[in-house]
């Protein structure tokens, strides 16, 4: 069966064409979005889940993942008023490299009101597929339950990382 891609399908398509590194979940969620919210949650699994802030220390010809600081949520916002922005926006989001901690972003898209795209690209040494779906998964929880307190992962001190 022959299909037109959707445009997030398209945008995927495109990942890594500018050698970004990213690994990309998008969630495309219809209904009324409550910003306040989602910072307040993603400050929550920040809190929670030491890997969120990580940095990378290198040392003579060696990587060091070791506890970064961060100053604010990586979280960007736009507003648009068609979905060829919208487009335009998911494919930049996508194709942005993420070369300082804390290694992760989200955008949000919105269409009006009640059309949104979150968008959220891990440098892929950061973390994988199942990292990002987790990440959906406690992200969207803290939103539905104020009282939900993801699982609290300490930091390790320090650790090589080699290919």
């Amino acid at each position: 069966m022959i299909r037109q891609l959707s445009p997030t399908e398209h945008s995927w398509q495109r990942v890594g064409e500018l050698d970004s590194n990213n690994f990309a979940v998008i969630a495309e969620i219809s209904g009324a979005l409550d910003e306040n919210l989602l910072h307040d949650a993603l400050v929550k699994l920040i809190q929670n889940q030491a890997i969120l802030s990580y940095d990378l220390e290198f040392k003579s010809d060696k990587v060091y993942y070791v506890q970064g600081e961060l100053q604010d949520v990586p979280l960007t916002s736009y507003s648009v008023t068609n979905k060829d922005e919208r487009n335009y926006l998911v494919d930049k989001a996508l194709n942005t490299p993420i070369n300082t901690c804390p290694f992760w972003n989200m955008t949000v898209v919105s269409i009006g009101k009640f059309q949104h795209s979150l968008v959220l690209c891990f440098n892929h040494m950061l973390a994988d597929g199942r990292s990002a779906m987790k990440f959906y998964d406690y992200l969207l929880t803290c939103m539905a339950d104020l009282s939900y307190q993801p699982p609290h992962i300490e930091p390790v001190k320090s650790f090589e990382h080699s290919y």
